[in-house]
């Protein structure tokens, strides 16, 4: 009997090891391959000039910073961000200052920071805000995640909460008809392994909202949660098809 129960003991123990590694695995697997299946996508979809554009931002103080105080911050940030500056815009206000940079982290990795302050008027419980932007394009996707962890750091090191989104671009030289829309959302679907999803549609334009677990970011929206938004559209001059794709949603440039 001692000796079943400690074959018991060890079947048990194995089991559990097993299932935990399993999840361990299968979850770091979902970080990665959330980015790699929009890879996959475009390249199904035989997409051109792929590029990413990543941006996070956020309040990193609930105090006004002069100009001076956001140079020292700028200095600590500065080597971390760039290899090599090509504009940089300072100005200090009565009520604000800002400090607007950007240049290459690498040959084919352009980043833009924007660094402000705010005062606020007597009676409210903050004297002021300062926030940091960043913003990262590149068409080396093998860079993404490192960009990801860099951006993330910078802005945690400094007292903000990372909240990033990612828009992938791809290009088809030709116009897509309904139907090619519809086998596009389809293979879109397929690739990303959409749960469910919303499709609005205006003239030309396409915009498609969806959810896939491949994604740990979302955004609640009327009950339901979404952490995928892609626009199709048409570059007429061209005769093209533009295609973005938000995680978790399309945001402009700062």
């Amino acid at each position: 009997m001692k000796v079943v129960k400690i074959l018991i003991t060890l079947m048990i123990i194995f089991l559990l090891t097993t299932l935990s590694a399993y999840y361990i695995y299968a979850a770091s697997y979902s970080k990665k391959i959330g980015d790699e299946a929009v890879y996959d996508f475009l390249k199904s979809i035989k997409a051109e000039n792929i590029t990413y554009n990543l941006t996070d931002w956020s309040l990193i103080s609930k105090d006004y910073k002069s100009l001076e105080q956001l140079k020292s911050l700028f200095k600590d940030v500065e080597t971390v961000l760039f290899t090599g500056i090509s504009d940089l815009k300072e100005e200090q206000r009565e009520k604000s200052s800002f400090i607007l940079a950007e240049g290459y982290k690498e040959k084919d990795t352009y980043v833009k920071l924007a660094l402000q302050s705010f005062k606020i008027p007597p009676g409210f419980e903050m004297e002021g805000q300062t926030f940091i932007a960043i913003n990262v394009m590149s068409n080396n996707s093998k860079k993404l995640e490192e960009m990801k962890k860099i951006i993330k750091e910078v802005i945690e090191k400094n007292g903000g909460k990372s909240r990033k989104t990612t828009c992938f671009y791809g290009q088809i030289y030709s116009k897509l008809d309904i139907n090619g829309q519809n086998n596009l959302i389809e293979e879109l679907n397929k690739k990303l392994h959409i749960e469910y999803f919303d499709v609005s549609k205006d003239g030309e334009r396409v915009v498609v909202r969806g959810y896939s677990k491949l994604f740990e970011e979302g955004l609640l929206i009327m009950d339901k949660l979404y952490n995928v938004e892609v626009e199709i559209s048409e570059d007429e001059e061209k005769n093209n098809t533009i295609i973005w794709i938000g995680v978790p949603v399309l945001t402009a440039e700062f």
